[in-house]
């Protein structure tokens, strides 16, 4: 599988900055200079949701897409995405116990990867800077 290794890189260096808890079962929800929110959301000790909301200068957020990633000791593979207003592409299935995957579909998961990391530039150049990413609490 092909793994989101940017998005990994921006995520733990946002928590590890501010001494975030990303094991921690409630939502964590982080801003960026351009008040553009992300949320983050653990679903299971190997999954973590990842919602984006986009603000175009008129007070409204405006959904961006959605990406579930696997976590395991490999990294960060993202395996479902969900763009505004249309239903989620998986890569793979999720057990029932939300704890492993199983029928990966190589193609997809790659091209969910490759949507990640565009994702994760995108966010980079609308702000300036790949570590624009602050606590809500402290925006």
């Amino acid at each position: 599988m092909e793994s989101a290794t940017s998005l990994q890189e921006l995520i733990c260096k946002t928590a590890c900055k501010f001494e975030l808890n990303l094991n921690d079962s409630s939502s964590l929800r982080l801003e960026t200079l351009r008040n553009d929110t992300v949320t983050l959301q653990r679903v299971s000790e190997n999954f973590l949701l990842i919602g984006c909301y986009v603000d175009f200068q008129d007070g409204k957020l405006t959904g961006d897409p959605e990406f579930m990633i696997f976590i395991d000791s490999q990294g960060w593979f993202p395996i479902g995405v969900s763009e505004p207003n249309m239903e989620w592409i998986w890569g793979a299935k999720i057990t029932q116990d939300g704890l492993n995957i199983i029928n990966p579909m190589p193609e997809k998961q790659r091209k969910i990867a490759q949507r990640c990391e565009a994702w994760v530039q995108e966010l980079g150049e609308r702000n300036g800077s790949n570590e624009c990413l602050i606590p809500a609490w402290l925006a």
